[in-house]
């Protein structure tokens, strides 16, 4: 008999269904034919670092690879999120990441206070009135520099020319200081600085700004490197520092991740940017969670870890349940001892209260020899009955009752109160006979002679 129609509708159903989430699990982990990777401005090391990625992901997957210069790391998100761009370089803590993950950390992303040499500017505050490039809207190091002014209660209304790129600013005289927020060999940032012409002023509270900004740390740009005659900067120079990372949408197949991590820790990259992380540096950073297959990238060992961690907590649970089990007996064992000890001391007091009972019948049994008055033998019986009864009531120990002295006591208790009515049937016989004569006791009666006067 063929199924009901309702049935087969409900298999057709089902494996549609099937077909469906396997095709889009197929098609999620296709690499796509073209890869599109959001940058920053020409000459920064944004761009310069998306240059060489380029290079090695067309290489590595086959794909055409693009590069769409922007103006930063806000706009790099608005483009991921609109699916124009498949892959982006964003700056930790410039941008929210709802919607994103991260793929790898890239290098440190430092903040540099830059000063004209001869401008007179010595720390933050004196930038007010000046020109100060700050970057363009939308950028990381915008974010970053209006920060660090917020920070030092610099006014942003009170600086001129704030919009301007850094490296467009040597040869403008209008420009005075910068704020800016990059690797520390960017290329337009060691031009300035190895002209002689500007110089690193310190953010000297590091460790406070750190405290109101957690996804940044302290950092020290060191002493000569960007020259050593004369040395730039001429002293170690504290400042603050987060972290450029590579990132994509939630949805990101899971082979473009692994192409783009394989480009970037596999093969020479680090000779062309020296201060791009190593893999072992990457897989040690924990400022933000990575995608689940970047995870397993840097971790390839993460599942057994996760079995030697379980196996490890069976142990200790092993061990958890072994010491319940020995506290559990040893509370088992104590309170028993405990009722041991508290029978044996119940037993003890049963005993010298046997012990006693013993003695009253023996003084019963004593003053009772002898004695014919009738209302002190009943009073005897009376105490020895009452004294067994008390034995029978008090002493209920299991181990009393079977005791050798228990058994006398009742053995004696027995025989005395047997002992007491016997002497009592004697006194009744004894005072009847007084009472009535010796024709009393006889069962025939009195006794008569012959009579006398028949004669």
């Amino acid at each position: 008999m063929p199924a009901p129609f309702w049935r087969r509708a409900v298999g057709v159903l089902a494996l549609l269904a099937v077909a469906l989430l396997v095709a889009s699990f197929a098609f999620r982990n296709q690499l796509p034919k073209s890869i599109k990777v959001a940058t920053a401005a020409r000459g920064g090391l944004y761009h310069h670092l998306a240059e060489a990625l380029e290079e090695k992901l067309a290489s590595r997957t086959g794909s055409t690879v693009s590069l769409r210069v922007t103006e930063g790391s806000e706009a790099n998100r608005k483009l991921l999120l609109a699916g124009e761009v498949d892959l982006a370089i964003v700056q930790v803590g410039a941008v929210e990441l709802d919607g994103l993950a991260v793929l790898a950390p890239l290098y440190e992303d430092v903040v540099f206070v830059l000063a004209r040499t001869g401008s007179g500017i010595a720390d933050i505050p004196a930038l007010v009135g000046h020109g100060v490039a700050l970057g363009p809207p939308g950028s990381g190091m915008r974010v970053s520099a209006e920060q660090v002014l917020r920070h030092y209660e610099v006014p942003l209304a009170e600086l001129q020319g704030v919009d301007a790129y850094f490296g467009a600013i040597g040869d403008d005289p209008t420009f005075q200081a910068a704020i800016v927020t990059t690797g520390l060999l960017n290329p337009d940032l060691e031009t300035l600085i190895r002209g002689g012409d500007w110089s690193l002023l310190p953010i000297r509270d590091a460790e406070a700004f750190v405290v109101r900004h957690p996804l940044y740390a302290p950092f020290v740009v060191p002493r000569g490197l960007y020259g050593e005659r004369p040395p730039r900067p001429a002293a170690a120079t504290s400042t603050v520092a987060t972290t450029a990372v590579l990132v994509a949408r939630t949805d990101v197949s899971d082979r473009l991740v692994e192409a783009a991590l394989v480009a970037l820790y596999r093969g020479d990259l680090r000779r062309r940017i020296p201060t791009l992380f190593s893999a072992s540096e990457a897989s040690a950073w924990r400022k933000l969670a990575l995608h689940a297959t970047a995870r397993r990238h840097f971790d390839p060992y993460g599942g057994l870890d996760l079995l030697a961690n379980f196996m490890e907590s069976l142990a200790a649970i092993k061990e958890l349940l072994f010491a319940l089990g020995a506290g559990c007996y040893l509370l088992w064992t104590r309170r028993r001892w405990r009722h041991a000890r508290e029978q044996e001391g119940l037993l003890s007091e049963m005993k010298e209260r046997l012990d006693e009972l013993l003695d009253r019948t023996a003084r019963i049994e004593r003053d009772q020899v002898g004695e014919t008055d009738r209302a002190v033998l009943e009073r005897y019986l009376d105490q020895v009955t009452a004294t067994k009864l008390e034995a029978l009531d008090e002493l209920t120990h299991e181990d009393l009752r079977g005791d050798r002295m228990f058994l006398i006591f009742l053995i004696q208790c027995g025989s005395l109160i047997e002992r007491l009515q016997r002497k009592l049937a004697m006194t009744k016989l004894v005072n009847a006979t007084t009472t009535e004569g010796p024709e009393a006791a006889s069962p025939s009666g009195p006794m008569r002679g012959p009579a006398q006067g028949d004669a």
